[in-house]
């Protein structure tokens, strides 16, 4: 059961295949695939607590959430993205939920 169609479907791929694929640290992780050389996947963060402004984002209107993921991402792999997201996210906007479900089943309970 999907909530996309296959438009969306084709828009997400060319998506990961623009603004993705090659960008993250550890490509054969988010492909789901093991690393052979590692015991895990824990990372020594050298930085410290993540102050509390790291976490607020600002969601007023599409530019302001783009300019916020940006600020969030700046510097790392992710760079630049949040303005290309929102851009994808205006064809997600109203997503159709499909009804596989009969009506029926919901009244037996």
């Amino acid at each position: 059961m999907s909530s996309i169609n296959d438009s969306q479907r084709a828009l997400l791929t060319r998506f990961f295949e623009k603004h993705l694929k090659g960008r993250t640290p550890n490509p054969d992780r988010v492909l789901g695939r093991e690393r052979d050389d590692a015991d895990t996947y824990y990372v020594e963060r050298t930085e410290g607590p993540f102050p509390r402004q790291r976490f607020e984002l600002s969601f007023s209107d599409p530019t302001q959430i783009a300019a916020s993921l940006n600020d969030q991402w700046a510097g790392g792999p992710y760079a630049g993205l949040g303005t290309a997201l929102m851009e994808l996210s205006k064809h997600f906007e109203l997503v159709e939920e499909k009804n596989d479900v009969s009506d029926f089943v919901y009244e037996m309970f």
